[in-house]
């Protein structure tokens, strides 16, 4: 039997490749109007706050794994120590291609710190090729 469809190890190499560029992760306030056909990283309704600069914080130690016959791809959660600041949500991009969006993340709630710090946990199956 033959089965057609993109292999896992397509997926896996994808994500590879992907993985070798440097991302960002950007936070927006509630007012961010971010979806799926986002294109691009915006700096229009991005949060702002002591701690975090405009553009967002690097990511770091990216990650592939395959689960299922899916790939995944993830990094470390990024924290800013001192922070007084408010999101709802934020957006992985990557800097080195345009600024292409890859991921739009929403927290169904606003986050604040005051004076503390801020994490922003990244789930392990972040990014996914199934």
């Amino acid at each position: 039997m033959i089965t057609t469809g993109i292999t896992v190890s397509s997926k896996v190499c994808m994500l590879e490749l992907l993985a070798k560029q440097d991302f960002k992760l950007a936070l927006y306030s509630i007012n961010a109007e971010l979806d799926c056909y986002t294109a691009e990283y915006t700096s229009t309704n991005e949060a702002r706050g002591k701690g975090y600069k405009a553009g967002g914080l690097d990511l770091a130690n990216p990650r592939v794994w395959v689960e299922d016959e899916q790939a995944y791809l993830t990094w470390d959660s990024p924290v800013i120590p001192v922070s007084t600041i408010s999101a709802n949500g934020f957006m992985i991009y990557c800097p080195t291609m345009d600024n292409r969006s890859i991921f739009i993340g929403s927290w169904n709630a606003t986050y604040t710190s005051t004076e503390g710090p801020f994490t922003i946990n990244i789930s392990p199956e972040q990014v996914c090729l199934s």
